[in-house]
């Protein structure tokens, strides 16, 4: 899912985040809209945290991620078409709650994923279902806090023929795994917008703890107003999590 710009479960866009000193809206291929930062920044520098500058993409770095039938790597415009597709799998951006690009927009908001990447402040990856070979959606560590060894994990989309499965899971699972045990992060968060049931009770199956809500920090595409749910674990709950998971992803994976 804090105050920085701009990455199966029931959830029809995944966890969903807000930038939040700097709101930078519109982080295209996934749930933001840097468009409106853009309308009053000129650059990425205008509007990133000088700690950002400093510290950030020394700690979280591009990487891939596999298993469970699914691969996590990094971003590119390589997977332009396929996200096309992806999203165009049900027309979600048409969800107020959603924030999921419409089809033209994804290629800006690689674009701008990555931009973001280069300065440190995420690591934008797509999720490619290993069978296929193809793209099926995105996800990112962002708010990425290296003094703090913090990190959030969202701006997460699926196409519609992926919502309901386990892939919300895998992906999280992976990537819980590789920032608690590889990163050394001590703290993990997700933010989702209050609306969005399907993700709260996907992300509260982690294993993670609610934390509070920050109520009308978003205005939505429909022009209402978005309350924010924050969501976190600390590297304590980790090994119990971690088992419960396997547990039941390689459950699933028999039945």
């Amino acid at each position: 899912m804090n105050q920085r710009p701009p990455a199966p479960s029931q959830t029809v866009s995944g966890q969903e985040t807000m930038p939040h000193e700097h709101k930078v809206h519109d982080y295209t291929y996934t749930h933001a809209h840097p468009h409106e930062a853009r309308h009053s920044h000129s650059s990425l520098d205008d509007f990133l945290p000088d700690t950002a500058k400093r510290l950030n993409g020394r700690w979280a770095q591009p990487v891939t991620l596999s298993g469970h039938g699914i691969r996590l790597e990094p971003l590119s415009m390589a997977h332009q078409q396929d996200l096309v597709n992806a999203v165009s799998d049900g027309d979600l951006w048409k969800l107020p709650y959603a924030n999921v690009p419409r089809p033209e927009a994804v290629p800006g908001g690689i674009a701008q994923g990555l931009q973001l990447q280069e300065v440190g402040w995420c690591v934008a990856l797509a999720v490619i279902d290993i069978d296929s070979g193809k793209a099926i959606g995105t996800t990112s560590y962002h708010d990425i806090l290296s003094a703090a060894r913090r990190l959030e994990i969202g701006y997460t989309w699926f196409g519609l023929s992926w919502q309901r499965t386990q892939v919300n899971t895998i992906c999280n699972f992976l990537m819980m795994e590789h920032a608690f045990e590889a990163l050394d992060a001590r703290m993990i968060g997700w933010r989702t917008d209050h609306m969005n049931l399907p993700f709260q009770r996907a992300i509260e199956c982690l294993g993670v703890q609610k934390d509070g809500i920050i109520r009308g920090d978003r205005v939505r595409s429909d022009g209402s107003f978005r309350d924010t749910l924050l969501y976190s674990m600390a590297a304590d709950a980790w090994p119990e999590a971690k088992a419960r998971l396997q547990t039941q992803l390689a459950a699933r994976q028999v039945a």
